[in-house]
């Protein structure tokens, strides 16, 4: 119970919203298996050998070492706040290779040691996860399913990591898209101002099934300061939008 009220402490942030701490204080993801189970409210909570619900994390630029895997990581869409995801990625010792519309963007990454893709389908290729931070439904339904794109490129296993803010019918379609293509996919909507992504200081929420939400823990963990684990749906932190 004191794990849960540091986490809920902690929600009280006001970077966060008021849709996450409802979310997140209230339920909890546990799992052994592929798929992951859900077990229902904080209070009904349960002991499970392995639980995703809350990784504690610190950014690298706090200075604590994270004891991961170095992943190799596509990274396609880079505003202001996926540029700065993505240097995080680097910082954390991962090889990122990045992917913009407008190649402006990408240099300081590039001179900071990412790679940089010619295209979508490079950023995917032998990677082990792939980021998306676009705009919009349109935006990820165009390198998701385009010709040559991620969901073509993405090798069997890895897993596509979006966090863009989507509507729940597009999550659903990535979900079932992945998943008949033999990969992973995990909602992960970050939380927190511009400021707090250079610091590594966002607040995550995760969403799919558990041993995808672990695969790429080490990289969330990289981006932010804690992840949270609200469901093994997909669908379960994106709005009712269109």
């Amino acid at each position: 119970m004191n794990r849960l009220r540091r986490a809920r402490a902690s929600l009280r942030a006001p970077a966060v919203s008021a849709r996450i701490q409802e979310t997140c204080h209230a339920t909890h993801l546990l799992g052994s298996s592929r798929s992951g189970a859900w077990h229902g409210s904080a209070r009904s909570f349960q002991p499970a050998p392995y639980s995703i619900w809350h990784f504690r994390h610190r950014s690298p630029v706090s200075g604590e070492t994270l004891e991961a895997t170095i992943m190799k990581v596509g990274f396609i869409g880079l505003g202001r706040m996926g540029s700065g995801m993505a240097a995080n990625l680097l910082k954390a010792g991962h090889t990122v290779t990045v992917h913009n519309r407008t190649r402006e963007r990408a240099e300081a990454l590039v001179q900071a040691g990412a790679r940089l893709a010619t295209d979508v389908a490079h950023a995917c290729r032998d990677a082990d996860a792939v980021f998306s931070m676009l705009a919009n439904d349109e935006a990820v339904r165009e390198v998701v399913f385009g010709e040559g794109c991620v969901l073509a490129a993405l090798p069997e296993g890895a897993v596509h990591v979006s966090s863009s803010t989507i509507s729940v019918a597009l999550a659903g379609e990535l979900q079932a898209a992945h998943g008949e293509a033999g990969q992973g996919y995990v909602s992960a909507p970050v939380f927190g101002r511009p400021d707090a992504v250079a610091a590594g200081k966002l607040f995550v929420v995760a969403a799919g099934a558990a041993d995808a939400v672990a695969k790429v823990a080490p990289l969330l963990g990289a981006i932010g300061q804690k992840t949270f684990g609200v469901s093994a749906e997909p669908q379960a932190p994106n709005p009712t939008v269109s």
